[in-house]
């Protein structure tokens, strides 16, 4: 079954935003979870999420 996660960017600095959302993956594959697609979305960087769909 296909589940979405969303990866809240609020709050975090430019310089940061990289490593928060690569650590983040990288917690979800630890966790034995399948990536299928990521998507960022937002029209400015700290207005933005990114969507990651995944399978358990």
């Amino acid at each position: 079954m296909q589940k979405i996660k969303i990866i809240d960017l609020y709050g975090i600095k430019f310089d940061k935003m990289e490593e928060s959302i690569n650590n983040k993956l990288a917690e979800m594959q630890q966790e034995g979870l399948n990536l299928k697609e990521i998507k960022v979305i937002g029209d400015k960087l700290n207005q933005c999420a990114v969507f990651v769909i995944y399978e358990d």
